[in-house]
Protein backbone atom coordinates (compact mmCIF):
# COMPACT_ATOMS: atom_id res chain seq x y z
CA UNK A 1 0.00 0.00 0.00
CA UNK A 2 1.47 3.71 -0.59
CA UNK A 3 -1.05 5.98 0.14
CA UNK A 4 -4.47 6.11 1.45
CA UNK A 5 -7.67 8.29 1.72
CA UNK A 6 -11.05 8.29 2.58
CA UNK A 7 -14.28 10.71 2.23
CA UNK A 8 -15.29 9.90 6.38
CA UNK A 9 -19.31 10.64 5.25
CA UNK A 10 -21.99 8.44 5.98
CA UNK A 11 -23.64 6.42 3.25
CA UNK A 12 -26.44 9.21 2.97
CA UNK A 13 -23.72 11.78 3.10
CA UNK A 14 -21.73 9.70 -0.18
CA UNK A 15 -24.87 9.09 -2.15
CA UNK A 16 -25.63 12.77 -2.07
CA UNK A 17 -22.00 13.90 -3.39
CA UNK A 18 -21.08 14.44 -6.98
CA UNK A 19 -19.59 11.52 -9.04
CA UNK A 20 -16.54 13.66 -9.66
CA UNK A 21 -15.91 13.96 -5.65
CA UNK A 22 -14.92 10.42 -5.34
CA UNK A 23 -12.84 10.61 -8.62
CA UNK A 24 -10.90 13.80 -7.50
CA UNK A 25 -10.07 12.08 -4.61
CA UNK A 26 -8.54 9.08 -6.62
CA UNK A 27 -7.24 11.86 -8.60
CA UNK A 28 -5.43 13.64 -5.92
CA UNK A 29 -4.21 9.99 -3.87
CA UNK A 30 -2.73 9.13 -7.15
CA UNK A 31 -0.79 12.22 -7.63
CA UNK A 32 0.67 11.12 -4.19
CA UNK A 33 1.79 7.85 -4.78
CA UNK A 34 2.56 8.14 -8.83
CA UNK A 35 4.56 4.62 -8.72
CA UNK A 36 1.09 2.91 -7.99
CA UNK A 37 -0.17 0.06 -10.26
CA UNK A 38 -4.05 -0.03 -8.83
CA UNK A 39 -6.21 1.41 -7.43
CA UNK A 40 -8.98 -0.18 -4.46
CA UNK A 41 -12.25 1.35 -4.55
CA UNK A 42 -14.19 0.10 -1.82
CA UNK A 43 -17.64 1.24 -2.30
CA UNK A 44 -21.23 0.89 -1.15
CA UNK A 45 -23.30 -1.24 -4.13
CA UNK A 46 -24.13 1.46 -6.19
CA UNK A 47 -22.69 2.13 -9.85
CA UNK A 48 -19.08 3.92 -10.31
CA UNK A 49 -19.62 5.94 -13.41
CA UNK A 50 -16.43 6.67 -13.86
CA UNK A 51 -14.47 3.16 -13.40
CA UNK A 52 -13.36 3.53 -17.27
CA UNK A 53 -12.39 6.97 -17.24
CA UNK A 54 -10.05 6.15 -14.55
CA UNK A 55 -8.38 3.85 -16.15
CA UNK A 56 -8.24 6.46 -19.27
CA UNK A 57 -7.33 9.37 -18.12
CA UNK A 58 -4.94 7.89 -15.00
CA UNK A 59 -3.47 5.29 -16.35
CA UNK A 60 -4.16 2.69 -13.41
CA UNK A 61 -7.40 0.14 -13.45
CA UNK A 62 -9.44 0.45 -10.56
CA UNK A 63 -10.73 -2.69 -8.77
CA UNK A 64 -13.63 -2.55 -6.51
Amino acid sequence: MLATAALDLTLAEFNALPAHASYRLLADLLRRAPEAEAAYLPSPPTPCPFIEQIEHDLGVPPTR
